[in-house]
């Protein structure tokens, strides 16, 4: 099977039975998914967010209408999956005790993002990140780390394109800011 066979035919041949046709969507768009994931959770959270955003995928291709692209698509099913396991996960949090969960799980306090990031440089992405607004991050990890144009990140965040553009015009200050001496180039 071609490898660059275009979107809505992949989508049309799982449709009719061809699994294979699941397995290339996976391999064209997974690795960027996850990359994005990876940036926001541990690695075994985000694999599993990015199998269900998969199954939720391929549950809900016969609803797919094709006048967007279908990573944009994927993209938003995996931030809403992220969303969601954050949001379960912040409940059962809520419901046990701080000092138990320290205990049980030996959380340092430190994001996963923030103990892969161990070296100087890797530190000092991780607090300029961590300087952004929630809009302002989360244009940029889509834009940096997805790869997605502005319109499909404006269209995926429900604001006019503008705003994710000036969304990202002041992450790039902030961070350019912060990383002087560390960074050459944002």
């Amino acid at each position: 099977m071609d490898k660059e066979l275009d979107e809505s035919l992949l989508i049309k041949m799982y449709l009719e039975g061809d699994s294979e046709a699941l397995g290339q969507i996976y391999d064209r768009y997974a690795p960027r998914v996850y990359s994005y994931l990876r940036a926001r959770v541990d690695a075994s959270l985000s694999e599993d967010i990015l199998h269900e955003t998969f199954i939720r995928a391929a549950e809900s291709f016969s609803n797919y209408t094709h006048n967007g692209k279908l990573q944009s698509w994927l993209f938003t099913i995996a931030r809403n999956q992220l969303f969601d396991t954050v949001r379960k996960m912040s409940r059962r949090m809520e419901k046990s005790l701080d000092s138990h969960f320290e205990e049980s799980t030996g959380n340092s306090g430190k994001t996963p993002l923030e103990e892969q990031l161990n070296s100087e440089t890797g530190q000092k992405i991780f607090e300029a990140l961590q300087e952004l607004t929630e809009p302002q991050r989360e244009v940029f990890l889509l834009r940096e780390e997805a790869g997605l144009q502005f319109k499909e990140i404006a269209e995926m965040l429900e604001m006019p394109l503008n705003t994710a553009l000036s969304h990202m015009r002041r992450a790039v200050a902030v961070l350019q800011a912060k990383l002087s001496g560390y960074v050459q180039e944002i």
